[in-house]
């Protein structure tokens, strides 16, 4: 220090060494305090001299605390995170509330001031009680994507993670749920996971990954087409609704992502994805932003293809729904989506030509696929009555309630394979 410097300027420098936040330290020279605006000269501080540092208490409505939440599986760095998150918020490190999206998104720091987490309250999502967006309503309602109710987005964040956490081969960030108390979080009532003195919220919690840049801000060439399948692969098994170039990190290695031998090193990944596992099926060709990539027409190498072979989709329906409680209409969709995955890759398509059989090219006419699925339902219930008509003691099996419990179509007779058409593939995939 010179004499020159302010007292803020030591505040500084001990906040850099000791990782105490200048704002909760008080300095004392000669039985006096000494100010931030004053100079280390004015105060006739020499070399030697001591001072004495004392920290001021956190406010006690400035409080916070943060505890995972429920039986959500948890690796141990995630929980290393939220133990620096805790710690960073009983140094008076509020959450900060991200300036873009439709929901609430905070940034937690650690001690040293670094966004170590990310968390995303339930009752702050689109359509939830608390938005601080002004999209409020109430949990359990119809918000931007059709299938996908307030309240759930947190829950498919941890979905996510879930699906990939055995191998990782998507790359999703460490994900789980956690309940979070502190008096920065948006209220304009009493919403899911909100306590009696409302502060506490749940939500989900997720590891902050550092990146360079999103994926708009790159030309699409410039990513290896592995990194876009493995992606790509996530959304398919998800059926994700939004897929979006400002939902997919870019990590370079190396100067301007290139390795010294000239190959390509970008790593990709993918974050947001509270708009996945809808209960209906209705993906447009605008929800996957990769489908007009050229690594979509590149084959899967034979990684991903074993990857793919090995998906073990009615384990996974069993994790979510023992985990997570995922809704069963959702976990449909997400076996439907599954085993086209499986099948068009088992059979040689491209990742183009198996997105062309789930996406809409036109926004107001069924894919291909929800014309099978539709086809299927019918005959289904024809068969059903089919079999009342020929057996009048007919009991219903639990699988034929299920079928039941959809509303009636009014079906004239029964019908059969002769009726439809077969669909076929185009051989240039997607249009």
């Amino acid at each position: 220090m010179i004499f020159r410097n302010l007292i803020k300027d030591i505040k500084d420098a001990i906040q850099s060494q000791l990782h105490i936040p200048a704002i909760r330290q008080r300095l004392f020279f000669s039985n006096g305090e000494l100010r931030n605006t004053r100079s280390i000269c004015d105060y006739n501080i020499s070399t030697g001299s001591k001072l004495f540092l004392a920290m001021t208490p956190v406010s006690p409505s400035k409080n916070a605390a943060i505890t995972l939440y429920g039986n959500t599986p948890c690796s141990p760095r995630l929980k290393q995170v939220v133990a620096a998150v805790r710690t960073g918020l009983a140094h008076g490190l509020a959450p900060r509330l991200a300036m873009d999206g439709t929901g609430g998104t905070y940034f937690f720091r650690d001690n040293r001031r670094e966004i170590r987490a990310v968390f995303k309250p339930a009752d702050e999502e689109p359509f939830a009680p608390n938005n601080p967006r002004n999209y409020v309503g109430k949990i359990g309602q119809v918000g931007f994507r059709k299938g996908i109710l307030s309240g759930e987005g947190y829950l498919r964040e941890v979905a996510a993670y879930l699906l990939d956490r055995k191998t990782g081969f998507s790359g999703v960030p460490m994900t789980s749920t956690a309940e979070v108390t502190n008096d920065t979080f948006h209220f304009q009532g009493k919403g899911l996971g909100s306590s009696s003195n409302g502060l506490k919220k749940i939500g989900s919690v997720q590891e902050y990954v550092c990146y360079d840049d999103v994926a708009g801000d790159l030309a699409a060439k410039m990513f290896p087409a592995s990194e876009v399948h493995k992606i790509a692969i996530l959304d398919i098994r998800m059926a994700n609704t939004d897929r979006n170039e400002a939902n997919i990190l870019v990590r370079r290695r190396g100067e301007n992502g290139v390795r010294k031998n000239g190959k390509e090193d970008i790593h990709l990944i993918p974050i947001d994805h509270a708009y996945s596992l809808p209960d209906t099926l209705e993906i447009a060709w605008t929800d996957w932003v990769w489908l007009e990539w050229p690594q979509a027409k590149v084959p899967f190498d034979e990684k991903t293809r074993r990857f793919v072979k090995n998906l073990d989709i009615e384990a996974d329906i069993k994790l979510l729904r023992t985990t997570l409680g995922i809704r069963e209409a959702c976990l449909r969709t997400m076996r439907i989506t599954g085993m086209v995955l499986k099948k068009g890759v088992a059979s040689g398509l491209t990742l183009r030509q198996i997105a062309g059989i789930i996406c809409r090219n036109d926004l107001d006419i069924p894919s291909e696929l929800e014309v099978i699925c539709t086809q299927a339902y019918k005959m289904a219930q024809a068969a059903r009555e089919q079999l009342k008509i020929k057996s009048p003691s007919f009991s219903p099996t639990e699988s034929s309630m299920k079928i039941s419990a959809v509303p009636e179509i009014g079906l004239a007779r029964s019908i059969s394979y002769n009726d439809f058409k077969p669909l076929k593939v185009q051989p240039k995939g997607f249009k």
